[in-house]
């Protein structure tokens, strides 16, 4: 028997295999060019992204620190198309500085006919890509952890005060600014330096650390379409129905349902007992939460702490409402002494830090 007739059955049964093998191989590389088209689709959809991302709607909380803000971030943060994380400080710890540095070298060159720093290679426009080029390469993975986000949530109480340079980066950026009663975030923010050793440790500074706070990020009421002023006491006394207001300014589709159920997930005692921050992966201090109640200011401040507080914000309070008249007094032997101890202490104070002042230039120190 010839080589030939003894294998050619077998090679005509291998036949259909082989042919099998080469189609698969085939199939194979056509998945394999997909899956490589895919890939390059989605890296430019990323790119394009990146671009594009003045395009992207930002949600801003803002308001004074110790305003309930974080418990409000947490909440919308609850929303399917939302995604949200701890506070970044993007804008006042790294592009505020770039800014202002950039505004520098120019009014130097305008100034004096200097050339330095990156006015001399860069145009405006081109600092500013450079500035939203940082911005997506921060964010983009934010929204792409969170399938289905459609809006970024970003809360930081700084960025009160850096409205018009959010807006000239982020256009399409929306505000929410959140107020609670000046006397209760007093009292919050003695307590949280005492505690977490951050903020106003005296009702001086915490009474003008709110104020500043809140002048400034009411300025954003200009951008009328793109800003919303919420009570933090709304929040406690309506909580569902202050939060489908929210949402719908944020134009975010919400039941009244769904909303109670997010306020109810996020009940303070629930959120302090698991010392809950807007990321899941952190966790807030140990003091961090507090009371979130209203009203402590009553019987928490003392009577030369009401005073200082009205005396530094008093006029703001009134203008939001929240006080009237001799609030701080409740008798008028009150009345007549508080002013002249504050003026006092006032006075004193100055003169001790005079005192020390110049005991050090004669110390030479």
């Amino acid at each position: 028997m010839l080589f030939s007739d003894k294998y050619s059955g077998l090679f005509k049964s291998l036949r259909p295999s082989w042919n099998n093998f080469r189609k698969n191989i085939g199939t194979l590389k056509t998945k394999t060019h997909v899956m490589n088209n895919v890939k390059k689709a989605a890296v430019l959809d990323r790119q394009e992204r990146m671009l594009n991302f003045s395009e992207q709607p930002c949600i801003f909380i803002i308001g004074s620190p110790r305003s309930g803000t974080t418990w409000l971030q947490i909440m919308l943060g609850a929303h399917a198309q939302v995604a949200t994380t701890v506070e970044l400080n993007l804008f006042e710890q790294y592009l505020i500085p770039w800014i202002n540095s950039w505004k520098q070298s120019v009014a130097r060159r305008d100034a004096t006919g200097m050339h330095q720093g990156l006015p001399c290679v860069w145009q405006e426009a081109e600092f500013h890509k450079y500035l939203r080029e940082f911005l997506s390469r921060v964010y983009l993975p934010l929204m792409e952890s969170k399938p289905g986000a459609t809006q970024l949530l970003h809360k930081s109480c700084d960025n009160s005060f850096y409205i018009s340079e959010i807006l000239q980066l982020l256009p399409e950026s929306k505000f929410i600014h959140l107020i609670r009663d000046g006397r209760d975030v007093a009292v919050s923010m003695m307590a949280a330096k005492q505690t977490i050793g951050e903020w106003g440790g005296t009702a001086e500074r915490a009474a003008t650390l709110w104020k500043d706070h809140v002048i400034a990020a009411r300025k954003s009421q200009q951008y009328a379409k793109r800003f919303i002023e919420v009570r933090y006491e709304d929040l406690i006394e309506n909580g569902p129905g202050t939060l489908q207001r929210i949402f719908g300014f944020c134009e975010l589709p919400i039941t009244r349902e769904t909303a109670e159920t997010i306020y109810t997930d996020h009940e303070f005692s629930k959120m302090k007992r698991k010392r809950q921050e807007s990321d899941h992966r952190y966790k807030r201090p140990e003091d961090h939460y507090r009371k979130g109640i209203t009203g402590s200011w009553e019987s928490e401040l003392n009577p030369a702490e009401k005073y200082t507080v009205h005396k530094i914000a008093g006029d703001l309070l009134n203008e939001l409402g929240y006080t009237s008249g001799n609030w701080w007094a409740t008798s008028q032997l009150q009345r007549l002494t508080l002013p002249w101890r504050y003026r006092f202490h006032k006075r004193w104070g100055q003169i001790t830090a005079g005192i020390r002042s110049t005991g050090k230039i004669m110390l030479g120190s």
